[in-house]
């Protein structure tokens, strides 16, 4: 019955849901109206948040991340509808409101994952390396929405790599179409390179009347993996894709970016002070250090960091990447790149608007150049500001090569194509992490 292919699995759903918020404010002796309208009002968020949609939670990280959302769209809508309705607000009734929405939350989980009946059914279109590259990763999932129906080979493809539940359709008429409309899957995903002269647009579109939704593989595999294959990108995928370029969202994302960098100076200024003082005893040198680094649309600024090396570092050997063990590097330079305390004086750069908190860590203008040239889509990370943090910084180790550089666009992208509430607080926790562990710098 709790399946949400059909209506009276949804209405059941619905009921449920109902009655398990409207249970809770019952234990906590609220009047009957409050009751009502509030467990209503939950009902209302999590139709926003798009629970009920076949296509819309894939993956438990979306489900966490549109749960977080939930939970903090009721808290606003019940602060919002108490000062409206001029009904008496307690921390009470929001922490009633918090645990109606953890308790219908869990209820979902299980309907969404531990349910079969609603598994997503998916279909991969091409028999290649991209499949099986999917197929991999869906393997590894711990908690796996998917339902792999099978593979459609085309007659065209000569090397064959992956041989069982394939079927083999050429989509050149009706036939080919009412085969897989039989199947009746949520999901195909295009897993070709390059489409051209592989396969008709024409029925795939009509895939699309079946309420069948076609996807390119490169969303749907990153979606999994959490970073993106740039070695297969098509620059069609990039040109329509268009979300960060929202301007409300990239306003309100400043405000917060400058509200942040604003409170973080206040709180690190008794330690940025007692940096400064180690700094200038051990050689007398500068305190700061600027240097050239690449931002928002390819727009040169100077980056402002605590010295960490020898004063002139770069006059006998030039421009070259920071390693690890760096013997330019000084005493209190080691202490401050292990924490990452060096990092500090960039909230000034956030405050300046050259920067955010949170995206793809600046590179300089001559690394830039050279990237550019081995590294496709390389310009890419500056669609969106350079952050002092970011995904690939947590994600991959600490890179002073040009492979490096590759590694780490493949998570910057996925940051940039898949921004999540979610993400931003896993990068902010496991940046604090590193930087109280001392493990690497960021």
């Amino acid at each position: 019955m709790l399946t949400l292919r059909s209506i009276k699995g949804c209405l059941f759903i619905v009921v449920f849901d109902f009655f398990i918020s409207y249970s809770v404010f019952s234990s906590l002796y609220f009047s009957k109206h409050v009751k009502l309208w509030y467990s209503f009002l939950i009902l209302v968020v999590l139709k926003i948040n798009n629970f009920f949609s076949i296509s819309g939670i894939q993956t438990f990280f979306q489900f966490l991340n549109a749960s977080l959302y939930s939970i903090l769209e009721t808290t606003i809508a019940i602060m919002a509808t108490s000062f409206i309705m001029r009904i008496s607000f307690s921390a009470e009734l929001i922490f009633a409101g918090f645990i109606s929405e953890i308790f219908v939350l869990i209820f979902h989980f299980f309907i969404l994952f531990e349910n079969k009946n609603n598994k997503l059914k998916i279909i991969l279109v091409g028999n290649n390396e991209n499949t099986i590259a999917i197929l991999e990763a869906i393997k590894k999932l711990k908690m796996n929405r998917f339902h792999i129906l099978g593979i459609i080979e085309y007659l065209s493809e000569s090397n064959s790599l992956f041989k069982e539940g394939i079927f083999k359709i050429s989509f050149q008429n009706e036939k080919d179409i009412e085969s897989i409309i039989q199947l009746n899957p949520d999901i195909c995903v295009v897993c070709f390179k390059d489409w051209r002269n592989k396969i008709n647009f024409y029925q795939l579109t009509q895939l699309k009347l079946f309420n069948i939704k076609c996807e390119d593989w490169v969303a749907f595999y990153g979606r999994i993996v959490k970073f993106i294959p740039i070695d297969n990108l098509r620059p069609s995928y990039l040109i329509f894709k268009t979300h960060f370029n929202d301007k409300l969202s990239l306003f309100l994302e400043d405000i917060f970016n400058r509200f942040m960098a604003f409170f973080g100076l206040i709180i690190f200024l008794p330690i940025m002070c007692i940096i400064a003082i180690f700094i200038k005893i051990e050689d007398r040198g500068p305190i700061f250090y600027l240097q050239e680094r690449v931002g928002l649309n390819g727009k040169v600024f100077k980056i402002i960091k605590f010295r960490s090396m020898i004063k002139d570092a770069e006059l006998l050997t030039g421009p070259k990447f920071a390693e690890e063990n760096d013997e330019r590097i000084t005493r209190i330079g080691k202490i401050l790149r292990k924490f990452g305390l060096d990092e500090i004086p960039q909230f000034i750069n956030v405050l300046k608007g050259e920067m955010n908190i949170i995206g793809p860590r600046p590179e300089r203008p001559i690394f830039v150049e050279r990237m550019k040239k081995v590294i496709p889509y390389y310009e890419l990370r500056h669609i969106i500001k350079p952050g002092i943090t970011g995904w690939a910084q947590i994600n991959y180790k600490y890179g002073d090569t040009i492979e490096d550089g590759k590694e780490k666009l493949k998570y910057d992208l996925y940051y940039i194509f898949f921004k999540l509430f979610l993400l931003d607080l896993i990068i902010i926790f496991s940046t604090l992490k590193r930087m109280i562990l001392g493990r690497r710098r960021f």
